[in-house]
């Protein structure tokens, strides 16, 4: 069997018949048959197949997948195990880059950012000089100098000062968090 026999599917069930997406299918003959290699009663992307939802293969092992959504998940066989993956730094998983070089090289896109993985995912990087929160409302207080507080996509609301006190920019670490939710 080729590697591009090997497929799988995602598939998004009617809600009268009980579970709601998250079942992944494999197939070895190019999707002439088809197998269930998710978990019964186990939704793998933490619910329905929103429209960021992935399935995304390394392209160096077939047995290697990842399914981003709200909650992401992966097997290393094939689909005989399963398990989540704590991929990024917050929200929903969006987007993920393996590279065919080197699968232990990955770069992710979520909620409130992009992260650098160089170890499979064992240690992440997030790059401070990309903008790339997504805030649905901004405040300021009246401190000097002020503070600007923001809800964010699926990562509560975050505070922090308008001026880093050493010049530099006001990098990710700087931010507190001071509520939850989508902010």
């Amino acid at each position: 069997m080729s590697e591009e026999e090997r497929r799988q599917e995602l598939l998004d069930h009617e809600s009268s018949r009980g579970m709601i997406g998250g079942e992944v299918y494999r197939s070895d003959d190019a999707g002439i048959t088809w197998e269930k290699v998710s978990p019964d009663g186990q939704s793998i992307g933490g619910g329905p197949a929103y429209y960021y939802g992935q399935i995304i293969i390394d392209p160096n092992d077939a047995d290697v997948v990842h399914v981003l959504s709200a909650r992401s998940w992966g097997t290393s066989n094939g689909g005989e195990t399963w398990e989540t993956q704590p991929l990024g730094f917050g929200g929903d998983d969006h987007a993920l880059w393996v590279d065919s070089d080197n699968s232990n090289h990955m770069i992710l896109g979520y909620d409130h950012g992009l992260g650098i993985t160089y170890d499979g995912g064992e240690n992440w990087y997030h790059p401070d000089f990309q903008s790339l929160a997504q805030f649905y409302a901004v405040g300021i207080d009246m401190s000097q100098p002020y503070r600007v507080a923001g809800g964010l996509q699926d990562n509560g609301s975050h505070m922090a000062y308008s001026t880093n006190p050493s010049g530099g920019p006001i990098y990710f670490e700087m931010w507190d968090r001071v509520g939850g939710g989508d902010g």
